[in-house]
């Protein structure tokens, strides 16, 4: 079974062990991969997270999910 390339908050929860106020805050910073899924309604839409970009930045090293705001 191949692995799912686009996260709801829920999953990505649980898939990283971070609280979904930690990854709505990452993703309001821009500093995780995402992409905002519209509403049909008008309201502000859905959030996906990148599960498959996400990996490759981690494992890169290129950022570390840290939303403590220590320097």
């Amino acid at each position: 079974m191949s692995e799912k390339r686009w996260l709801t908050i829920e999953d990505a929860s649980a898939e990283y062990g971070l609280h979904p106020k930690s990854l709505y805050t990452l993703c309001r910073k821009n500093l995780i991969p995402y992409a905002r899924i519209p509403s049909l309604r008008g309201g502000r839409g859905q959030l996906r997270i990148d599960a498959r970009r996400l990996n490759e930045q981690l494992e890169a090293q290129e950022i570390v999910l840290d939303t403590r705001g220590r320097p």
